[in-house]
């Protein structure tokens, strides 16, 4: 008898896995172990991208809070690139001494007034009534000539650019080519445009100012010099004009945008927002442009000093140099002025949108100034 043996559960035969499974369970780990380097790694990437910007969040309030407060109240020379910004040029390829090939004016010509070591480059704008005589074959007319009878305004500009800046341009065409008919004298500070790289204080601009107004008073009666300043172009004005004597003193004084002191104006500039609510403010930011010379331009002391007849002209939009700094001067010029007949006082309305620099596209614009220039 043939008999069949059993074989016990342990010999039973064992289902032999692969380590590695089905295709498909392969497969599932394969992905899940892709996956979880990728999902490590995105972590990493978040967290380092939100660490960077922390960082440079931290970076961006120590430069603000700390390091151009410290710099504004020890470095001079950091107050003096915030202050005159000149070497902000918005036209670098732009040529000064080619001001009618470059710039579109009619009649003009380049030429440099020297002091010392000190080169100013400066534009003669002629008057709408001499163009012909620019057009004439072989004839130039030289840059001091002055042979008529029509007013001449000597324009300051404010700070950053040169000269030949668009708003400025503009200007000059009122002065030159409409019922004014005027020359005009406009010139480019120590260290701005093409003039000598020395660098700007506020006597220095001052001093600018008076060497090109002594070459113009050589060469043309007071009575036919009109002073013109913009912005900080008009405490650089008020500045080197109260120093002048009756005699010497121009016809009149026009100031466009003007401030009190400069103290004053940094302490309304828009930027400042960041810091005024800061109880170090004045220590950091105003006491320095209060003590140091280099950058002292207060108007409304000297404003008492001038014997020229003034004129304030101030756009209520105005939203670099409030018009209330334009109020404060004119007031303080009511009270003590020398001049022999009373300061006067234009604004022009927000809705014309002139700001701080656009008043020269006022269509009467040329009616105010001839009538106020010609007062006696």
């Amino acid at each position: 008898m043939i008999r069949k043996r059993k074989s016990s559960p342990e010999e039973s035969p064992k289902k032999v896995v692969s380590k590695s499974g089905t295709k498909s369970e392969r497969d599932k780990n394969l992905f899940l172990e892709k996956r979880q380097p990728q999902e490590r790694s995105k972590c990493k990437g978040f967290i380092c991208w939100t660490s960077l910007f922390i960082a440079l969040l931290l970076l961006v309030i120590l430069v603000i809070y700390i390091t151009i407060p410290f710099l504004f109240r020890y470095s001079p020379t950091f107050r003096r690139h915030i202050i005159f910004m000149n070497y902000v040029n918005l036209q670098p390829f732009h040529n000064l001494s080619e001001p009618e090939v470059d710039y579109g004016l009619k009649c003009t010509r380049n030429f440099y007034v020297e002091e010392g070591d000190i080169k100013l480059g400066a534009w003669h704008i002629f008057p709408n009534e001499r163009l012909s005589e620019c057009i004439i074959p072989n004839r130039q007319l030289a840059a001091d000539d002055f042979n008529d009878n029509r007013p001449v305004f000597l324009y300051f500009h404010g700070n950053g650019g040169t000269r030949g800046g668009r708003h400025r341009l503009e200007l000059y065409k009122v002065f030159a080519y409409s019922t004014l008919n005027a020359h005009v004298i406009t010139v480019d500070y120590r260290s701005y445009g093409d003039s000598s790289a020395v660098i700007p204080t506020a006597d220095g601009l001052a001093s600018d100012a008076h060497t090109v107004y002594d070459w113009l008073r050589s060469r043309v009666n007071t009575s036919r010099l009109n002073i013109w300043g913009h912005s900080l172009g008009t405490a650089v004005s008020v500045k080197f004009i109260s120093q002048l004597s009756k005699q010497l003193s121009p016809n009149s004084l026009i100031l466009e945008a003007p401030f009190t002191t400069l103290a004053e104006a940094a302490s309304k500039y828009p930027l400042s927002f960041v810091y005024r609510w800061w109880p170090w403010f004045e220590w950091f930011f105003i006491e320095p442009l209060e003590k140091s010379n280099e950058t002292l331009f207060d108007s409304l002391s000297l404003i008492s000093d001038i014997y020229s007849p003034l004129l304030i002209l101030h756009a209520d939009d105005d939203g670099l140099v409030p018009i209330s700094l334009g109020r404060k001067l004119y007031d303080k010029a009511l009270q003590s002025s020398k001049a022999s007949q009373k300061p006067k006082m234009v604004t022009f309305n927000k809705d014309l949108n002139y700001g701080h620099k656009h008043i020269h596209r006022d269509k009467d614009l040329p009616n105010i100034i001839s009538e106020f220039i010609s007062v006696k």
